[in-house]
């Protein structure tokens, strides 16, 4: 009976010692678990940091480039036209319209009289017209007046061209 109560007692010192172990156990994965959680959340946010960062890299990047090609494309039309300015209207998109039309000359000339060329872009230039003249009405007096010098100056640059 001694062998029994004390097989009774290793038995039970075994099992509590064995539960007290599974709940370690389980505390460290639980433990294991909420810090990979808490890692994961980190990572995340660092990469959208990480996102939000290169995202207004590219952004401040392409206003750059895009501010780069304007001005390039201004001098380009300033070589070819021999520095035609274009100064600001009261109308809105009046200054713009006729820098359409630099635009659309600087093509024109570049295309050194070949026909095809030309002909491919008669429709773009019959548009650019109609809409800068459409914007020399709306202008009063004076201003027209310089609308239509500039839009003037600009069509003979054309003309030895042809």
């Amino acid at each position: 009976m001694k062998k029994m109560i004390l097989a009774v007692i290793i038995a039970a010192s075994v099992m509590t010692s064995c539960k007290k172990e599974a709940k370690k156990v389980m505390d460290g994965a639980k433990d294991a678990g909420s810090a990979v959680v808490e890692g994961a959340k980190d990572a995340g946010h660092a990469a959208a940091d990480a996102t939000k960062a290169a995202g207004t890299a590219v952004v401040e990047g392409a206003k750059e480039a895009g501010d780069a090609v304007a001005e390039g494309a201004k001098a380009a039309v300033n070589a070819v036209l021999g520095k035609v300015t274009i100064p600001t209207f009261a109308v809105a998109g009046a200054k713009e319209s006729l820098e359409a039309y630099a635009g659309y000359a600087k093509e024109y000339i570049d295309a050194k009289g070949n026909l095809g060329k030309i002909s491919a872009m008669a429709s773009k230039g019959k548009d650019l017209l109609s809409k800068a003249k459409g914007f020399a009405s709306k202008l009063s007096g004076e201003e027209a007046t310089k609308f239509n010098k500039i839009l003037n100056l600009i069509m003979s640059k054309m003309a030895p061209a042809k």
